[in-house]
C-alpha cells in the first residue's frame, strides 16, 4: 500500500476487555505492524 496508495491508513477496532487489548495491537516485535490507527471502544467508555 505504501507504493500503490501512500495516503491510505489502516484502521482497526478491537471490542474486548481492556486487559486483553494488547493481544490485538501486536506483541513480540510486531507492535504497530498491522495497522496505523487503532482504538478500543470498551476502553474509551471506561471512566
Amino acid at each position: 500500500m505504501d507504493v500503490a496508495a501512500p495516503g491510505v491508513l489502516f484502521k482497526s477496532e478491537a471490542i474486548t476487555t481492556p486487559n486483553e487489548i494488547i493481544r490485538y495491537l501486536g506483541t513480540g516485535g510486531y507492535e504497530g505492524e498491522e495497522c496505523d490507527v487503532t482504538y478500543n471502544a470498551t476502553l474509551m467508555s471506561h471512566p
